[in-house]
């Protein structure tokens, strides 16, 4: 996807139909500011119980659901066709715990759109159902999981922002109308046809690199010290702006790409359809402002 509009990115959430409330955007939003209010982080089991900001969505009738599981590491985890908010905890332990608020204006909604929770032979799954055998009613979902740091997860098909903590696997997420706030990404990561903003911490990464594509939202990508890599830029309608001091530019500059090495180089980050600004900063640090952006001529950084 290239040039300056970008106006070929097609999110892959206008095609998702999650009880139904999710409409076809008929045009891209322009970028917010690079000063915009970041994701709230993942909420807590108080908040999806009833806390502040957690039931604002909420229909009158409601179902609750529990159940906890023991994955190896390693393990697989799939999250997908969610009606709501999906928040992902991690711990050191072996256990997964899976908590979840369905609400609906009538009690016979839950039995047309139905919900999985179960082992898989990979590891485990948590589904809602978008089908509904062609009968229509408004389901509202908001999950809240705490997994082991050792598995990898995929997130696919989410009508409300994402939050997920520190995870040593692989970190697939794709299409979601809402913001997605990864904490910490240790290994292969790929974040695409996101209508929101997109914040990630990268602590070190694997052969397979990050690949973040098809954004509809600012990007704001948080690096380690130690954190290695070449970065890839390419068909962004917005600023790219750094406060990380150890990127080279390869070759010259344009507004809407480029290419870099970050300290001595390594696995790829490339970033390309992206609707919004991209912000590179250091992990653990607030931006500052002082940092530098692709100047107009395209040749280097500039103040």
């Amino acid at each position: 996807m290239r040039g300056l509009l970008c106006s070929a990115v097609i999110l892959a959430v206008t095609s998702l139909s999650c009880g139904g409330s999710i409409q076809r955007a008929s045009a891209l939003v322009m970028p917010a500011p690079l000063n915009a209010e970041a994701p709230r982080p993942a909420c807590t089991d108080r908040e999806a119980t009833g806390g502040q900001d957690g039931t604002s969505g909420d229909l009158p009738e409601k179902e609750e659901i529990r159940r906890s599981f023991d994955l190896t590491a390693g393990a697989h985890v799939e999250i997908r066709s969610i009606n709501g908010s999906v928040d992902v905890e991690t711990s050191d332990s072996n256990t997964a715990e899976v908590f979840v608020v369905r609400s609906a204006r009538k009690r016979s909604d839950f039995a047309i759109r139905k919900f999985r929770v179960e082992a898989t032979a990979a590891g485990l799954l948590v589904s809602g159902d978008n089908d509904g055998g062609g009968r229509k009613a408004d389901v509202r979902t908001r999950v809240s999981v705490r997994l082991p740091r050792s598995i990898s997860l995929d997130i696919e098909g989410v009508n409300g922002r994402v939050g997920v903590g520190e995870l040593d696997g692989k970190v697939l997420i794709s299409g979601v109308n809402g913001s997605v706030n990864v904490a910490k990404a240790h290994s292969t990561s790929s974040i695409s046809g996101i209508n929101g903003k997109v914040t990630l911490t990268l602590q070190v990464l694997d052969a397979g690199g990050l690949e973040v594509s098809g954004i509809n939202g600012n990007v704001e990508l948080h690096f380690a010290e130690s954190l290695n890599a070449e970065l890839t830029v390419d068909g962004i309608n917005g600023n790219v702006y750094s406060e990380i001091g150890n990127i080279t530019v390869k070759g010259r500059m344009d507004p809407s790409s480029f290419k870099g090495r970050i300290g001595d180089g390594g696995p790829a980050i490339r970033i390309s359809g992206v609707n919004g600004n991209i912000e590179l900063l250091r992990a653990g640090a607030a931006r500052s402002g002082d940092g530098v952006s692709v100047s107009a001529t395209g040749d280097e950084w500039g103040r």
